[in-house]
């Protein structure tokens, strides 16, 4: 009885073969498993003695808000009839870096948007939209100069 030898081709397609069946197998059993996970899914869930997670309460942010900056300069933001103002007080000169609309009765833990309201203002912030995280006794958004970003917390005056 004489044995051939396999060609490089043959080996290959046998390599191939096995590992289209090991794949074959591995997707069938990941079938079976997601079955039972959406059985468990469908499945109806027990009441828990758990108490719900605390409600965030809406926050009043009206008002004069800070924050110290370097070198002695403050921003100051103003929360005002649905509007946001946020000037920066650099020594003796003082700068407008955001006009825009604000949602004063957000909760905390909400992120608001706010849509520059003037552009024809002088306005140090270029973007046409920023976003304000809103924190039990704070306000936070990034401020971008020169290329760095930098994140500024705003406290209640």
């Amino acid at each position: 009885m004489s044995t051939k030898k396999m060609t490089t081709g043959e080996k290959w397609l046998v390599f191939w073969c096995g590992i289209a069946a090991f794949s074959c197998l591995v997707i069938i059993g990941a079938a079976s498993s997601a079955n039972s996970e959406f059985a468990m899914i469908n499945a109806p869930i027990p009441p828990t003695t758990q108490s719900a997670s605390p409600v965030s309460t809406v926050i009043n942010l009206a008002g004069q808000w800070t924050a110290d900056m370097n070198n002695g300069a403050m921003m100051i933001a103003t929360v005002k009839n649905e509007t946001i103002t946020v000037v920066l007080h650099d020594h003796d000169a003082t700068m407008t870096y955001w006009y825009g609309t604000f949602d004063s009765s957000a909760k905390s833990g909400d992120d608001v948007a706010s849509l520059k309201n003037d552009s024809t203002q002088a306005i140090l912030s270029s973007d046409s939209m920023k976003t304000f995280t809103i924190g039990d006794d704070t306000i936070s958004f990034d401020m971008t100069v020169m290329g760095v970003t930098k994140r500024v917390t705003l406290s209640r005056v």
